[in-house]
């Protein structure tokens, strides 16, 4: 496996044992599932994400691979949505934007927009695919059981479960022979580390805990 595969695979192990995840297979009750809410905020936004930065790729190699993933997650939002109003988390005819993003929430998000302004497509691939994507697959398979188990199975939770182990292994294949020592290696890896910090942040947040997943080096076999 490259190196830089092993490191984000590394960093997604660590990311389960962080409170909001230790918190949420203890639920029993629905209404502990408020955090929604903040669900949807990033669910709102990462299409948007994708689709900025499809528009702004002007490399052949990585335009038609972005193009269909920000065709994947159109709707999906909107599946969220009705989800939380067929199980009471959001009433018909609220503003499901009344409660208002967390901070961590909002810094999760906008790092993720100052990556597509400031660095090239495979630092791209890295953080929204390999990252990103790759903590959305662990948060939907984990979640989705979760959530049959209480009686709120969704095709929302079910379909990211599936698709997002899709968008964030097969980029490993277009990763190319990077020298981990190198600045384009450390460049890397960096993205990798903040963004794994930033969502553990963004999602501890959601139960109204500040703290991210520990840091080390992570361990390399190759």
């Amino acid at each position: 496996m490259h190196w830089l595969a092993e490191m984000i695979m590394d960093y997604r192990k660590r990311m389960m044992d962080i409170e909001f995840y230790q918190h949420v297979k203890t639920i029993k009750d629905p209404s502990e599932f408020k955090w929604v809410r903040q669900l949807f905020h990033q669910s709102s936004e990462f299409p948007q994400l994708l689709s900025l930065r499809y528009s702004l790729c002007r490399n052949a190699e990585y335009r038609s691979y972005f193009a269909v993933h920000a065709d994947e997650e159109i709707g999906h939002a909107d599946m969220l949505k009705n989800w939380m109003v067929r199980h009471n988390l959001l009433g018909a005819d609220e503003d499901v934007n009344a409660v208002p993003a967390t901070l961590e929430t909002i810094n999760s998000i906008a790092y993720f927009y100052r990556l597509i302004i400031t660095e090239d497509e495979l630092a791209q691939l890295v953080g929204l695919n390999a990252v990103s994507e790759g903590a959305a697959a662990d948060f939907y398979s984990t979640l989705a059981p979760i959530m049959r188990g209480l009686g709120l199975g969704d095709e929302y939770w079910d379909i990211h479960a599936g698709l997002d182990v899709e968008h964030s292994t097969e980029c490993f294949e277009m990763f190319p022979d990077i020298d981990r020592e190198s600045p384009l290696g450390r460049k890397l890896a960096g993205i990798v580390r903040d963004s794994m910090m930033l969502m553990a942040y963004m999602l501890n947040s959601w139960i109204g805990v500040h703290a991210t997943l520990h840091i080390e080096e992570p361990q390399l076999t190759t």
